[in-house]
């Protein structure tokens, strides 16, 4: 099995549409359940779910300009720069 992983998008949410106007399609536990069922007699049905997921579930804060690069790894990328000022 390959290592690649799609990231299905939809339009950005309002807490998102300042910064980008995608963002990744989020499901919880049953939506994935629905999603991942390879027996769903009609697929097209699974659409409902690619939506914005709700404000309230997501929080935005600032992120280093190391994220901008797919070449940085590790644990600095994921530091929460608010509590240091910027």
């Amino acid at each position: 099995m390959a290592d690649d992983v799609p990231i299905i998008t939809t339009a950005a949410n309002r807490l998102l549409e300042p910064i980008h106007s995608r963002m990744p399609v989020i499901l919880d536990g049953a939506s994935a359940t629905d999603w991942m069922n390879g027996r769903e007699p009609n697929p097209i049905s699974l659409n409902r779910l690619l939506v914005p997921a709700p404000e309230d579930f997501m929080m935005v804060r600032p992120a280093s300009p190391l994220v901008n690069s797919v070449k940085n790894e590790g644990s600095e990328l994921l530091e929460d720069l608010s509590l240091f000022g910027q």
